[in-house]
């Protein structure tokens, strides 16, 4: 599930005071609170640029990212309502993120695709992989229109589409995906991920892959292949 942590949007740009001190207040406040400064922002942001400006994507998307932080803090024992709660806020936030995406960059677009991946993503956190399959699927489709389809958001998605295939389960599916996003990996040279990854985080990602496939192997009870992974 590494590689299926949400993507982080842009950070924001302002021309005025009260970001720069709630980016403040954040960075003091404890855990519980970073849910209610996240609200805060994204109910300020809807006011000032209205509820489908490009502009509220970010405080939207953070608030995402912080209902899903603090579900995954929260053991499943001692939730109660409140992880699927948290959860299910996510999911709408992130469809009202895919909503603005579609309005302003379009259908095939590579920032339709990210959120296409956040989306899919809590859906697996809720336990629906079905949906979870269909929203990598399309976003899979839409990264290899932007990027080819040897493409590193490619290989990342690949990834997240195995995840749901082996949740379904569907194994033989689970390790076509795993494998796919392996050989994207394995073609590129350590440290050559647009200049921006130090080879060993091209090793960790290959190492990460391996053991996932590995394990995928073995729930498909194909023991010579998950030993070669190892």
């Amino acid at each position: 599930w590494r590689s299926l942590a949400p993507r982080r949007g842009p950070a924001t740009e302002t021309d005025d005071g009260p970001a720069v001190e709630e980016g403040a207040a954040r960075a003091a406040a404890s855990e519980p609170d970073m849910v209610d400064l996240a609200r805060m922002q994204y109910r300020a942001d809807q006011e000032r640029y209205g509820a489908d400006d490009e502009q509220v994507k970010v405080s939207c998307y953070n608030l995402a990212f912080e209902c899903i932080a603090a579900a995954r803090r929260t053991s499943v024992a001692e939730s109660g309502a409140g992880r699927p709660a948290l959860l299910t806020e996510a999911r709408d936030l992130l469809e009202h993120n895919l909503q603005i995406d579609e309005k302003h960059s379009g259908q095939d677009s590579a920032n339709y695709a990210s959120s296409l991946y956040n989306l899919a993503c809590v859906h697996g956190e809720l336990g629906d992989c079905m949906r979870m399959r269909e929203l990598m699927e399309e976003a899979l489709r839409v990264e290899v229109l932007c990027s080819g389809p040897n493409g590193l958001e490619a290989a990342r998605t690949l990834c997240g589409l195995a995840a749901a295939h082996t949740a379904a389960p569907d194994v033989p599916r689970a390790r076509e995906a795993l494998e796919g996003a392996l050989r994207i990996w394995e073609a590129l040279p350590p440290g050559s991920r647009d200049g921006k990854e130090a080879p060993d985080d091209v090793f960790e990602e290959l190492h990460a892959l391996r053991v996932a496939l590995a394990s995928v192997c073995l729930l498909g009870e194909e023991a010579a292949d998950a030993a070669r992974a190892v």
